[in-house]
């Protein structure tokens, strides 16, 4: 009988051991599936892009390459003669140059020099996949890097303007000891585990929770730990550089509450950061906050952003001066 009752005992410890292993093993072989093909290669061309209304408006550009690790990545000066401050571009996830050039064509006519660039494994760029998340970061390490050494670019100030997963990375620059002036952040999220995580819930509701530990052991193996685990509020509020961290309150990609840089205002302490939510229909998404309903940039937006350059800069524009004559 007790022999009976200890090969029962024996038997149950081996079939839970069993389905541990195999739900470990099947979720990491899922995870890295899912994760790699999340982030393929991309030179799709995103549908709710607005770019195309004002392409014929894009200002004169020179091309410029620079290296992400083995990878040669593709970017565009767009020089200002007038211009003492260098707006550094960090576009969305799927995104490239092309989808910002209203943004662009605002800072340029607004005496404001630009330089955009396609992320690893996107668009223009090298790279036989985008990565994973945290990737945009670290190209927009390097690019701060290129932009140094060319002491020919001439600008006395910085400015970071990212957007989604790029607006993620612009607030955690800082991590790399860049001089930045200032940072504007549009629809970011604070870590990108919560980048993963909204995408995912928003995929498979609920049953994406028990992957979490398997998504974030997956990306610390690809980024490291350090990399893989930066928070923008941390990173903001480890100094003083102007932040403006704007979020839409109808954003459906990166929820307002729960995932956002935004709703991490109150955990802020940076005195110099500033928040705004954009509430006016139409103009209160993810993507829909940067253009008006005709696909246009969004003016009254563009000229809160522009004022929050110039004033945190040394920048004179050459318009403000004429309208002062």
């Amino acid at each position: 009988m007790l022999s009976g009752l200890k090969k029962s005992k024996r038997k149950l410890i081996n079939i839970i051991v069993i389905a541990f292993i195999s739900f470990f093993i099947i979720n990491s072989i899922a995870t890295k599936l899912i994760y790699d093909i999340s982030f393929g290669r991309c030179d799709t061309p995103n549908p709710y892009s607005y770019a195309e209304f004002d392409k014929a408006k894009q200002p004169a550009y020179e091309e410029e390459y620079f290296y992400s690790g083995k990878n040669r990545l593709y970017a565009r000066l767009y020089p200002c003669d007038s211009a003492d401050t260098l707006v550094v571009l960090a576009v969305g996830y799927t995104a490239s140059v092309d989808d910002y050039i209203p943004q662009i064509a605002e800072f340029h006519e607004n005496s404001l020099a630009v330089f955009a660039f396609d992320p690893t494994g996107s668009f223009h760029s090298e790279g036989d996949s985008s990565v994973g998340f945290p990737q945009e970061l670290l190209d927009l390490n390097c690019a701060l890097s290129h932009i140094e050494k060319k002491d020919e670019f001439g600008y006395k100030n910085i400015a970071l303007f990212g957007h989604s997963r790029g607006g993620y990375s612009v607030l955690c620059a800082e991590h790399f000891r860049h001089k930045i002036d200032c940072i504007i952040s549009v629809s970011a999220v604070n870590t990108s585990m919560d980048a993963i995580m909204a995408m995912s819930v928003a995929k498979a509701g609920i049953i994406a929770y028990p992957g979490y530990p398997f998504l974030w052991g997956y990306q610390n193996i690809l980024f490291g730990t350090e990399n893989a685990n930066l928070s923008a509020d941390a990173v903001v509020s480890s100094g003083e550089t102007p932040t403006l961290i704007i979020h839409g309150q109808n954003d459906d990609r990166i929820p307002l509450e729960g995932y956002s840089a935004y709703c991490k205002k109150d955990s802020i302490t940076n005195k110099n950061a500033e928040f705004l939510l954009c509430t006016d229909n139409g103009s209160d998404g993810h993507t829909s906050l940067l253009f008006d309903k005709d696909g246009r940039a969004n003016k009254k937006l563009m000229s809160i952003i522009i004022r929050f350059i110039n004033n945190n800069t040394n920048h004179y524009s050459l318009q403000e001066e004429n309208q002062a004559k």
